[in-house]
Parts: structure tokens; sequence; C-alpha cells
């Protein structure tokens, strides 16, 4: 509560009328949002509280979407501004099957809003599909290594940009990645070496696209 009056020669005048006032300011900007899942036709995003809400309770959030090589932001009024998660449809939203689009949030309470967050740019598809199992190149391996091979599904519209080939220890059960390249599809071998003589080990390989890693 505040109040105040002046003073004069003669001395001080009447109090003003109190204000109530609040140590409070705009929210904190929110970190930025995370990817959920995906299909051909939506898109779950994942929000975090602010850090810090100003001092007053945050009241809503803003969801704005933009194509990925533009700046025509526009908000998803069919989120309902409190969950901390959100399903962007094709149908509902007007997204575009296979597109690429950026997203953003920014919080609100009683004394405006926060900086918008940084941008997660998804695309409307699906994770890879899961692969087949590696093949093993007998021409190219010895006792101490093994050559070992997949093929590209063939199956999936959006591109796969590379993979991540992981091996296990059968003896020591421990895995590995021992190969990961999310930028380069064309290479669809790997040669792994310094392998213990006469011990098993098994390959597990995932393909990776725009959205992220597959199965």
């Amino acid at each position: 509560m505040f109040r105040y009056r002046a003073w004069n020669v003669n001395g001080a005048g009447e109090w003003s009328d109190v204000s109530y006032l609040v140590a409070a300011s705009t929210p904190a900007r929110p970190p930025v949002p995370k990817y959920g899942s995906s299909t051909a036709s939506s898109i779950t995003l994942l929000f975090s509280p602010s850090s810090d809400d100003g001092g007053k309770i945050i009241t809503s959030i803003e969801l704005e979407v933009s194509p990925r090589l533009a700046t025509t932001w526009t908000q998803l009024t069919n989120y309902d501004g409190m969950s901390m998660s959100y399903t962007a449809t094709v149908l509902g939203d007007g997204l575009t099957a296979y597109s690429h689009y950026r997203f953003r949030i920014r919080v609100v309470n009683e004394y405006g809003n926060s900086d918008y967050s940084e941008e997660l740019v998804l695309s409307v598809a699906p994770l890879p599909s899961k692969l087949a199992p590696v093949t093993k190149d007998q021409a190219y391996s010895s006792d101490t290594s093994t050559m070992v091979r997949w093929a590209d599904p063939g199956v999936d519209l959006e591109p796969i940009l590379g993979y991540r080939l992981q091996l296990t220890d059968q003896v020591t059960e421990e895995r590995t990645i021992i190969y990961e390249n999310p930028t380069n599809p064309n290479v669809l071998e790997f040669l792994a070496t310094s392998l213990v003589k006469g011990r098993s080990y098994g390959f597990e390989v995932l393909a990776i696209n725009f959205n992220g890693a597959g199965e």
C-alpha cells in the first residue's frame, strides 16, 4: 500500500488515498517447445513453464506457427492456452502434410506478454520407419572386425537424412553408438573394428529424418 502527502511552509497536507501496487512485471521468456510425436497429419508439441512468472500468475500461453521459410506468424486459436501440450493438425489448424513449420510460444500475466521463446522447426511427418536388420558382409570382415550393411526402407515420404548404428557386446551387455551421421543418407555400411575374437555382437540401426530418430 502506498500513499503520499505534500508539505509547504505551513506544514503537511492530508495524505492521499491509498494505492495498492504489486511488485510484479511481465513473465520471463519461456523455454522452446519440445517435440512430442508426429504423423503425416499432426505434430504434438510439449511446453514447459516459464522460469519466472513475474510475480503474477500466468493466465495464458500463446502458440504461434509460421512456414519454415517465411515469417508469417499465426496464432493457433484451437489451443486452449493453458495445457502443457498441443497437437496441431492438418485438418484443424491448416497445416500441410510433409511441410516444414516453425513454432514458438509466449506467456501472459496481468502485466503483459513475455518475449517469444526460441523457435522449434518440425515437419508434418512421422519419424523414420523401422529398418530391416543389418547384414554382415563376410568378404570385408575378419576375426576382429565386422562389416555391416543396411538398406533405406524406401517407403518414407519425409527424406532420411542419415543413420545411427549401435553395437551391443553380448558378454558385457554394454551398448555403444559406433556410427552416427545425421547429414549423409548415402552411407549404408560401417566397418566395426577392434572386436574380441570369437565374441558375439548385436547391431541395431535406425534412421534420422528432419524430426529426429526412428526406432
